[in-house]
């Protein structure tokens, strides 16, 4: 990784990625979600439910599969963790779960995306208590994926895989990072072709979306060095919910294979 680093001029990506916040004890367990809420639990939680991605590639990722999921509406459960969530309980669309199913299926945690739970989370913790959180940046993801292992039991698997993930981190989003991270909205920023032409990145990567991309029709567009190199990407649908640790992974990987390809060629000795 090293190599690829220093053969990387510019890149232009949003990737959606504190110490946690948590305590266990002889009386159970006591973490502190996002929202400033304090959760008791009594015993490592061992059947899960997820109002997010998140919380179903969290589970998935330290060995305790989820009793229900929620997912992305029309388009379904994403395609990356389907084939290890086969007969789970559907919750139906992220920002509108289905509580009556979420009841049935008696959870012993939920784990969810604030945003997708502010007007049900009463409801929600008279079933299960519920761990909600605000995944905007890295140091976000850090501390939920932090969280979740104390909740499930496995702190030092959790631990592991931040570790892991800070290894394979080392390049330059010319974006900058995002303008208001603590308040959580926007999830990105907003950046004008003429802006983005004075960057002039090698590499541009495109989250996955059914309408026409309308700035690829400005007159700019073709003038920028990642076009003009090939070297525009769409990413797959994971990167959308990026924060937990397989989807993490996935995305590394997506970054590191991408920009083998499209990084600058090096003049050798003889050249």
């Amino acid at each position: 990784m090293a190599c690829l680093r220093n053969r990387i001029a510019k890149i232009l990506i949003i990737v959606l990625l504190s110490p946690a916040s948590g305590l266990a004890d002889d009386s159970g367990i006591r973490l502190t979600d996002d929202r400033g809420k304090t959760l008791r639990l009594s015993e490592p939680a061992t059947r899960p439910a997820a109002i997010s991605t998140f919380g179903a590639d969290v589970a998935l990722a330290l060995s305790t599969p989820p009793v229900a999921v929620t997912d992305y509406g029309i388009q379904g459960i994403p395609d990356y963790l389907a084939s290890e969530l086969t007969g789970v309980h559907g919750l139906g669309p992220r920002h509108q779960p289905n509580l009556e199913v979420l009841s049935s299926v008696r959870p012993d945690l939920v784990i969810a995306i604030g945003r997708y739970t502010e007007k049900d989370g009463d409801q929600i913790e008279a079933i299960a208590p519920l761990l909600a959180l605000d995944l905007i940046t890295v140091q976000d993801s850090l501390r939920a994926v932090e969280l979740a292992g104390q909740a499930l039991g496995a702190p030092a698997k959790a631990t592991e895989l931040n570790a892991r993930f800070l290894e394979r981190l080392g390049f330059d989003n010319v974006g900058g990072k995002p303008p208001n991270p603590d308040s959580g909205i926007p999830l990105g920023y907003r950046i004008s072709l003429e802006a983005l032409l004075e960057l002039n990145p090698d590499t541009i990567l495109l989250l996955p979306t059914r309408r026409q991309r309308a700035f690829t029709m400005n007159p700019i567009w073709p003038y920028l060095k990642a076009v003009r190199n090939n070297g525009v990407y769409e990413v797959p649908q994971y990167w959308k919910e990026g924060a937990g640790p397989i989807a993490r992974e996935r995305i590394l990987d997506d970054i590191q294979r991408l920009l083998l390809t499209s990084a600058p060629t090096e003049p050798t000795n003889d050249e």
